[in-house]
């Protein structure tokens, strides 16, 4: 049932008008059965995975208030049915999706607890041992970041830095470990506590929450997945001070801003106060000079050297 409504929504968002008759009505046939199988208060695996799909389908069309209604609606079922440990393992990551994802875009608390781990992180099951980049932590330990957050982008930095060893090398990674990887994060960083959070705290959360889209969704800067974190970053990048500015890590979170605001009514001034900060910092000017740095910070290349590119041509112009 959830396969064939995501067919039918896929259709009618890529067909004219006149075209999506058959998929209407195959709509309606999926809503009424899912209609009467929760009518019954018997919540099956097939019937949350079905309003998880909704729930997913909903968000990537930027209908969050539906996708606020499924995912409630998801996590009562879940509760009623004993809990996510109810859930058969294999199961679950696809049902934190459903919630996840639009609550990055939202930025909104999660319901479900934070997702149980099933596997070793990434790094520890390739058995990675590269050292942190010594960019990294000069970087980290001059910003202004409480622990909390420091621990959670050094996590960060460990994913991307295996990712990147991962396909540069042909290494076969654990799927598994991979998706619970980003969603523990993504969920981290929801659920961090504000309270004594410092500036720097709040701007990296939200650069931190762009780079996990980029992982997690297939359009992750489309307009209405962006619209919440591109305006909440911009507000809290101009409340910075001048000299923070001019930071190895806030060049990072420009940078995502610039990407995740691309389609946002907030691209002209990230675009601008990236040109400015590029014009204070001289060895970053070139795209290969800014893609060594950003490589030492949280950079995936496969994911972000196309869009990286391309906003350093737009930004700065042929070099």
């Amino acid at each position: 049932m959830k396969f064939s409504y995501s067919s039918a929504m896929h259709y009618i968002s890529t067909m004219n008008c006149q075209d999506v008759g058959d998929s209407k009505v195959l709509l309606k046939v999926i809503f009424d059965r899912l209609n009467r199988r929760l009518q019954t208060g018997n919540y099956s695996d097939t019937t949350i995975g079905a309003v998880s799909c909704l729930a997913l389908c909903d968000n990537s069309e930027g209908n969050h208030t539906q996708w606020a209604m499924h995912a409630a609606g998801m996590s009562e079922m879940i509760r009623n049915r004993g809990g996510i440990a109810s859930i058969p393992p294999e199961k679950r990551l696809k049902l934190y999706r459903g919630e996840v994802i639009g609550a990055v875009d939202t930025l909104s608390m999660p319901r479900l607890p934070r997702p149980p781990r099933s596997t070793e992180s990434l790094y520890k099951a390739i058995k990675m041992t590269f050292p942190l980049d010594a960019t990294l932590l000069s970087a980290l330990v001059e910003s202004d970041l409480t622990p909390n957050m420091f621990d959670l982008l050094i996590d960060l930095s460990l994913f991307a830095q295996t990712l990147n060893y991962a396909a540069k090398t042909g290494v076969i990674i654990d799927s598994t470990a991979y998706e619970e990887d980003i969603t523990c994060m993504q969920y981290d960083l929801l659920t961090f506590d504000m309270t004594g959070a410092t500036i720097v705290d709040s701007a990296c959360r939200l650069a931190a929450l762009a780079f996990g889209k980029s992982i997690m969704q297939e359009t992750p800067f489309a307009r209405t997945a962006s619209m919440e974190i591109s305006r909440q970053l911009q507000n809290i990048l101009t409340t910075l001070r001048t000299e923070c500015t001019r930071s190895d890590l806030l060049f990072w979170v420009q940078v995502m801003g610039a990407l995740v605001s691309s389609q946002t009514d907030e691209k002209d001034w990230f675009r601008a106060h990236l040109r400015a900060f590029v014009g204070q910092r001289v060895d970053l000017v070139t795209w290969t000079n800014a893609k060594v740095l950003l490589e030492a910070l949280f950079w995936v290349d496969c994911l972000f050297d196309v869009q990286g590119e391309r906003l350093w041509l737009e930004v700065f112009g042929p070099a």
